[in-house]
């Protein structure tokens, strides 16, 4: 499921993306997203774009970078510019 638009910064081509991968408990804070009110996503997968998040998905998605993190937790927080 995609959470956010892409966005480019100059120098930087606009199709490279990141994937941490491998997830085993995922906790994105946003129910929509997933499980309960902390939105718990098992076994999941985080694709970022810019520095952004681009994308929640199942385990075993792909990008120019990977990051394999052997199931372990991951909480995703959420960081204004100020």
């Amino acid at each position: 499921m995609t959470v956010a638009s892409p966005s480019t910064n100059a120098g930087t081509p606009a199709d490279t993306t990141a994937v941490i991968d491998n997830i085993g408990l995922l906790i994105t804070n946003d129910p929509s997203l997933g499980d309960g009110p902390l939105g718990i996503v098992r076994q999941a997968a985080v694709v970022m774009q810019h520095g952004r998040v681009i994308a929640v998905e199942p385990k075993g998605a792909t990008a120019d970078t990977q990051l394999d993190v052997q199931a372990n937790t991951f909480l995703m927080s959420l960081v204004l510019p100020a």
